[in-house]
C-alpha cells in the first residue's frame, strides 16, 4: 500500500516527460581558466544520456534509500508512469520498453524527485504513539550525582559522554531564560522519544530541551550531538511529527557547537551555523 503510495506522490511534468524522450539530459559544464584560476560554468547543455547508463542510475536511485523493495517501487512507478503517458495522448504508453525506457531517464536525471515522494509516503505511514510509561518522577542512582541548574531532575545524570557532558554543561552556563529545561533521552526506556528516519528506522536524540517561545508541545527541542555526522544524513533530515526536526549539533576545531544543516546543492551534510541560543525558537 504505501508503495502505491508513494508512486502516486511521483509527480512528472510535461517538460520532463520531453526530455525523457529524446533522451537527453541537462548537465553541468565546467570549464577552468588555466592563468586566472576561475571556473566558468555553463549550465543546461545537453548530452546524450545512453540507455544502459540511464538504467544503472535509475537503479541507484530505486534502491538508495532501503525504505520499499526496488521492483516493487519500480513496477508502480511504471503503472503512474504510463497512466501519466495516456492521460497526455502519449502513443508510447503502449509500449511497455519504452515506458520502462522513460522510467529509467526521469529516474536517473530527477532523483530527488523519488526521494521526496518517498519521504511523503513515509510520512503518512508514521504513527504516533504515547509513551508506554511518563517520565518518571524520581532519578535514582546509587552514587552521588553533580546538582544541574536547568536539568528537568536537578542533576547530570550518569553516562553522559565527553560530549554530551560539554552540551549540558553549555546549557546550564547560558545567559538568560531561552534553554528552559533539558532532559537526558535515554534509548530504548519506556519514555523515550524515538524518531523515524526517510529510511524507515529509528533513533533516539541525546537530548530534549525547552525553548522559551517554540511553537511545539511543552516548548520540545530535539538536539542530538554528533561526531561522524557525515556518515548519518538520514538523522540531519530526521522530523518528529510533535516535536518537528532534530537538531544536528557537532564540535568544531574551535570547539563551537556547530548546527549541521542539509546541503541540497551537494546532496550532503554540512557544519557551516555557529550555535545560537536566539535561534533555538525558529528551528
Amino acid at each position: 500500500m504505501y508503495v502505491e503510495d508513494c508512486a502516486q506522490r511521483f509527480r512528472i511534468s510535461v517538460d520532463e516527460l520531453f526530455d525523457a524522450i529524446i533522451g537527453k539530459v541537462s548537465v553541468e559544464k565546467r570549464t577552468l581558466e588555466v592563468f586566472s584560476s576561475l571556473i566558468q560554468s555553463e549550465l543546461n547543455f545537453a548530452a546524450d544520456l545512453s540507455p544502459r547508463r540511464a538504467a544503472g542510475l535509475a537503479h541507484d536511485a530505486l534502491c538508495k534509500r532501503g525504505i520499499f523493495d526496488p521492483r516493487e517501487l519500480r513496477d508502480a512507478l511504471l503503472k503512474k508512469l504510463e497512466a501519466t503517458m495516456r492521460e497526455k495522448l502519449m502513443p508510447e504508453a503502449d509500449d511497455p520498453e519504452k515506458v520502462l525506457s522513460y522510467l529509467n531517464i526521469i529516474l536517473a536525471t530527477h532523483p530527488h524527485k523519488l526521494h521526496e515522494a518517498e519521504k511523503a509516503a513515509l510520512a503518512k505511514s508514521i504513527t504516533i504513539y504515547d509513551t508506554e510509561e511518563p517520565l518518571p518522577e524520581l532519578w535514582q542512582s546509587d552514587t552521588p550525582l553533580v546538582t544541574s541548574s536547568r536539568n528537568i531532575y536537578g542533576v547530570y545524570p550518569e553516562g553522559l559522554n565527553t560530549w554530551e557532558e560539554r552540551f549540558v554543561r553549555f546549557l546550564d552556563s547560558a545567559p538568560g531564560d531561552t534553554a528552559l529545561w533539558w532532559h537526558r533521552n535515554t534509548p530504548y526506556d519506556e519514555w523515550s522519544v524515538n524518531v523515524e528516519m526517510d529510511n524507515g528506522d529509528g533513533f533516539y536524540p541525546d537530548f530534549i530541551i525547552g525553548v522559551k517561545g517554540r511553537k511545539t508541545e511543552q516548548n520540545a527541542l530535539l538536539v542530538d550531538t554528533k561526531f561522524n555526522y557525515e556518515k548519518e544524513p538520514e538523522k540531519v533530515l530526521a522530523k518528529h511529527q510533535t516535536y518537528g526536526r532534530v537538531m544536528i549539533l557537532t564540535l568544531d576545531d574551535a570547539k563551537r557547537w556547530m548546527v549541521v544543516t542539509w546541503d541540497a546543492k551537494r546532496e550532503k551534510p554540512v557544519a557551516e551555523t555557529e550555535f545560537s541560543f536566539v535561534d533555538l525558537a525558529g528551528f
